[in-house]
């Protein structure tokens, strides 16, 4: 099976590449990925061709021969410029982003050939509210993290005062004021705490000193760190110094839908007290659902903090379920083959004219 990996623009992060990984030593498996769009080169031996406009790619897919392509993002475009193509593989989504949910909600109905992979039970669930009879066009998978990368690891120089991380995207879903309202509750508390703000540097400029601004206001400058981006193979240190530390990952998003930095800070041993919605109902789940807060109830958030810097043998607990469940629900060889199998039951379907896969 030759599977076409469409990305628009730079989509290989962390999470795609290690899933790669393990397509790549699947016997019978081939892969090749295309970069589409007018963004500048991306230097990777992941990528094999970069192909801008409509007849580049109708060239490049006219010389090939794929069963199946799996898209990573620019659903809308990616999906058109397929259609114009005459591609006459199964078409798979990889449904991970919330601008998946923004090109099915321009749908009149569900397109031929097409599936979607959604990394929770939740976004599987908000696409089938639009799609309520396509159920057998969307799957679930996990996201699959690769444990080899993600671990915990001793570091050194360990803050005497807790580290209380956040991560994610300077925009209104990933409510980042509410993490600075909650680390003003904390501060107050814990008047050494640090709070580290991670991401966000593909914002605006006038967004970020919108941030820096509001920071100054909730904690001292000097409590507060934002770090623009850390590279995917360093962001396990930050997760284990927020462990060694006493701290914990805090996430204020209630449009969540993979879970992303919470599976990764879990499997560093890092507890996550996170803003009830999205996958976080289905990640902490179990002891683990009392690290979730109502969102419009940041001191009830503070206390769970509080709890984790000063019930020691409560944090433990926490930190071995935590590393536990990352190790037994997002193994990525095994959430990538099973990824790979529904694009097998897609690649079947679409051969004989089925767009029921599944």
């Amino acid at each position: 099976m030759r599977i076409l990996v469409i990305s628009w623009g730079d989509m290989l992060d962390h999470w795609v590449k290690s899933r790669l990984d393990v397509w790549r030593e699947a016997e019978g498996v081939e892969t090749e990925v295309a970069v589409l769009g007018d963004s500048p080169p991306i230097q990777s031996h992941y990528v094999a061709c970069h192909i801008r406009g409509q007849r580049q790619l109708d060239l490049y897919l006219s010389s090939k021969t794929f069963d199946a392509a799996n898209v990573l993002g620019a659903h809308l475009g990616s999906a058109s410029a397929l259609e114009s193509a005459k591609f006459q593989g199964a078409i798979v989504h990889d449904a991970r982003r919330t601008g998946f949910l923004k090109w099915v909600e321009t749908l009149e109905q569900w397109p031929s050939r097409h599936m979607a992979v959604a990394p929770s039970r939740c976004m599987q669930e908000r696409i089938l509210s639009e799609f309520p009879r396509d159920k057998a066009l969307l799957s679930c998978v996990r996201m699959g993290l690769d444990t080899a990368t993600f671990h915990y690891s001793q570091p050194g120089g360990i803050p005497s005062a807790p580290v209380f991380l956040w991560a994610g995207e300077l925009d209104e879903e990933s409510n980042w004021r509410d993490y600075l309202t909650l680390a003003a509750i904390v501060g107050r508390q814990l008047p050494n705490a640090l709070f580290w703000l991670i991401g966000g540097g593909g914002a605006d400029e006038s967004t970020g000193r919108v941030m820096l601004q509001a920071a100054a206001e909730y904690a001292p400058i000097h409590r507060f760190r934002w770090m623009h981006a850390v590279p995917a193979g360093q962001l396990h240190r930050c997760y284990s110094l927020a462990a060694a530390s006493g701290g914990c990952l805090v996430t204020t998003s209630t449009g969540d839908y993979s879970g992303a930095s919470a599976i990764q800070a879990l499997a560093c041993r890092c507890p996550v007290v996170a803003a009830k919605g999205g996958a976080m109902l289905e990640l902490l789940s179990g002891p683990l659902a009392e690290l979730v807060f109502a969102p419009d109830q940041p001191d009830e958030a503070a206390a769970v903090i509080l709890r984790l810097v000063r019930d020691h043998a409560w944090r433990e607990q926490i930190q071995a379920i935590g590393e536990t469940l990352v190790r037994q629900n997002h193994d990525v060889r095994l959430t990538a083959l099973r990824y790979l199998g529904v694009i097998r039951d897609a690649r079947v379907a679409a051969g004989r004219g089925d767009s029921r896969a599944g």
